[in-house]
């Protein structure tokens, strides 16, 4: 079976066991008594049996194919991913590849998935400018990790899903290159892979939020958020619980660093960093005061969540 320079080990074994009519990967590779649970892993070894076994190029193949360093953290050659920027059990595709590819679910074999379906950062399809959609959820991670089995079972619905179109982002273009080519020798390349995506995402969602904060609204009576936001906290001392995450359902602003989210991303209302007294040192913080419209928000929440 013909290797695509985009496509990882893991599909190339799905789309074997499909093309050769068995019911699932798991199946196939117990019948042949081939090594899939270290193929997942991205071990050198398995990836040269199944290169021999498809009669491709090994190198090729170790190319694009990620490896499992555990506990939730992933190598694709000297580039390192996270849950948080790798899509490892929720599949992906692009609704006009499996279109133009698989003329039925029967052959949903001949699409190869896409490296770049897996992070993220890449919402969209360069070839066809349209969103990636994503498969419902299987209920076994075994289940969802065999590509070509998931295609053919969903296939109904990935075809009859609508052309949502959306352009390919510079940043989007910039990881694609850098996923299925390497790095280059530009500042930026220096950085790792999961840093560089996270970093400016947060950054621009922090110039479109800024633009917002400092535009008067009428829910606000035409004060803007941050105005709203700074006589509050000149009226109570207090940051309450709920603005970490909640606080846009309130005010429509945005709290918090924005670059201290690029390293911890954790947005929990209960936890500790959810709620800061603002005070001098030394001083005790203030607690609200009956009345307050915060607490009362709180209040009000509280029940629904």
């Amino acid at each position: 079976m013909p290797h695509a320079a985009f496509e990882p080990a893991s599909s190339l074994l799905s789309r074997l066991a499909a093309r050769g009519g068995a019911s699932s990967m798991q199946r196939f590779c117990g019948d042949i008594a081939f090594p899939i649970d270290p193929l997942f892993r991205g071990e050198k070894v398995a990836i040269g049996q199944l290169a021999q076994l498809a009669g491709c190029d090994a190198a090729a193949l170790e190319w694009v194919s990620v490896r499992h360093l555990g506990k939730g953290h992933f190598r694709l050659r000297d580039e390192f991913a996270s849950l948080q920027s790798f899509q490892r059990l929720r599949v992906r595709v692009c609704p006009e590849c499996v279109r133009a590819e698989a003329p039925s679910a029967a052959e949903s074999w001949r699409v190869p998935r896409r490296l770049q379906w897996k992070f993220s950062s890449i919402r969209g399809c360069p070839e066809h400018g349209c969103m990636l959609v994503t498969l419902p959820p299987e209920k076994f991670s075994k289940d969802a990790r065999d590509f070509s089995a998931q295609l053919r079972k969903h296939y109904g619905w990935v075809v009859d899903q609508p052309m949502i179109h959306a352009g390919h982002s510079p940043l989007e273009q910039y990881l694609t290159d850098r996923i299925l080519k390497g790095r280059g020798d530009r500042w930026i390349d220096r950085l790792e892979l999961n840093v560089v995506s996270r970093a400016c995402e947060v950054l621009g969602l922090r110039i479109a939020v800024d633009a917002y904060h400092h535009r008067a609204h009428r829910g606000l009576e035409y004060a803007t958020p941050v105005d709203t936001w700074n006589r509050l906290m000149a009226l109570y001392g207090h940051i309450p619980r709920t603005m970490a995450c909640l606080g846009s359902e309130m005010l429509g602003i945005w709290v918090g660093n924005a670059w201290q989210s690029v390293g911890s991303w954790n947005c929990n209302p209960g936890s500790r960093a959810a709620e800061r007294p603002i005070r001098a040192p030394g001083q005790p913080a203030r607690a609200l005061s009956a009345g307050n419209p915060i607490a009362e928000y709180q209040d009000r929440t509280a029940n629904v969540r």
